[in-house]
């Protein structure tokens, strides 16, 4: 099927050279595969899907709380804590809607507590560089990251579906839903900084069990390449990569020793090579396909230990799963696809398609209140920048 051979987003235009970040598909608004899933006409609140209503009162109690504080400037210097006497104490109370003086008091340290958890800070009662930070951008610049959210989360339908998915980037978490209501979580590994997942939506149509990894070219240069290099040939017999004729469903496997590596690792030419599938497969033991030119899916993965870090950025793009055996069963209702055959790549049809929506929610409605996280591919920067130089060039 399309799709199926691509294991890495092609971000290049039509000659071939590479986009920049900000040009690539789905880094700075929504990408659809399927069109039935672009949101109707927004005519009120009543086209929020659930997320955004959330995000929509969060963000209120969020500025009933922080919006109407003295947007003055603390000057920068050592950290502030508890027991602290200083004109820079002074400033911090005014700042934070305090009673005036220079005493760093109980009151105070609550307070910053309090501010540290609504920003997105961890929790402490210190005033560091990072509070300073936050405290001398104001309340507007949280007001614009909310506002990015609200419209990455509009680029949801208001009803989605019966079921649908949800994968956060930039908490590395996916949701299952059904009738508009989580059923179930998981962490996930997404993208690197340089190869950051994009945000975009399809239909997850089939399943494909035991699956062969179709590693993407510049792997095969900078990683495959020089290791078989530095370590003969018995690495490709022991991780049972394989190279092959081209690209094609047609191609046939090549002999190994036939195979200039060292153009390959100079990158002289592309090869194709593909995993074979069994323990060691990157894919691990089946992948969930919305076919699409980006060559972005959900898969299992080897790699478990990978799910115990608290930042999960080190994949090329896709979307490893903490527990895809679950997914499967959830999207098959309930059957586990391929039971009772051996065959390699097999193909599984969903019962019936299930929406996927990856977006990335560095403001996100949790219990009721605004969790900020990092903007580590640095969209809402890129985006901000852009906005601030339009308003200079008016």
């Amino acid at each position: 099927m399309a799709g199926a051979l691509l294991s890495a987003p092609a971000f290049a235009d039509s000659a071939g050279n590479a986009l920049s970040l900000a040009a690539r598909p789905g880094e700075t608004e929504m990408y659809y595969v399927d069109s039935e899933l672009k949101p109707g006409p927004r005519v009120s609140a009543s086209n929020d899907n659930a997320i955004l209503r959330d995000l929509r009162r969060a963000a209120e109690a969020f500025d009933a709380d922080w919006g109407d504080l003295p947007q003055s400037t603390l000057s920068e210097g050592e950290a502030l804590r508890a027991g602290d006497r200083s004109v820079r104490v002074a400033q911090l109370r005014q700042r934070l809607g305090l009673s005036a003086g220079t005493g760093f008091d109980a009151e105070l340290a609550a307070r910053v507590r309090d501010y540290r958890k609504a920003h997105g800070l961890p929790a402490a009662a210190v005033v560091d560089a990072d509070m300073i930070r936050a405290l001398n951008r104001g309340h507007s610049y949280y007001k614009r990251k909310i506002d990015l959210n609200i419209e990455r989360l509009e680029a949801i339908p208001a009803d989605p579906g019966e079921r649908y998915i949800v994968v956060d980037s930039a908490a590395q978490i996916l949701t299952m839903y059904e009738d508009g209501k989580p059923v179930g979580t998981m962490r996930v590994v997404v993208g690197k900084e340089t190869d950051p997942t994009p945000m975009m939506a399809g239909l997850i149509r089939y399943s494909e069990v035991r699956p062969f990894w179709n590693v993407p070219p510049d792997l095969v240069r900078r990683n495959i390449a020089p290791k078989v290099l530095a370590q003969g040939l018995p690495y490709i017999e022991r991780t049972g990569f394989q190279p092959l004729s081209d690209w094609t469903e047609e191609a046939e496997p090549l002999d190994p020793k036939k195979v200039d590596w060292q153009a390959v690792a100079d990158g002289d030419f592309d090869l194709r090579v593909r995993q074979l599938p069994g323990p060691g497969n990157g894919m691990g033991d089946i992948k969930f396909m919305f076919p699409n030119p980006l060559g972005i899916y959900l898969h299992d993965t080897p790699s478990r230990e990978l799910f115990t870090e608290d930042m999960r950025a080190f994949s090329a793009g896709c979307v490893r799963l903490q527990d895809a055996p679950r997914l499967a069963r959830w999207l098959h209702d309930g059957e586990k696809p391929g039971e009772g055959s051996d065959e390699a790549s097999l193909m599984v049809p969903l019962p019936k398609p299930v929406p996927v929506f990856i977006t990335y929610l560095t403001a996100a409605p949790v219990d009721g209140r605004i969790e900020f996280r990092d903007d580590f591919y640095g969209r809402d920067a890129r985006l901000m920048s852009r906005v601030t130089a339009d308003f200079l060039d008016f």
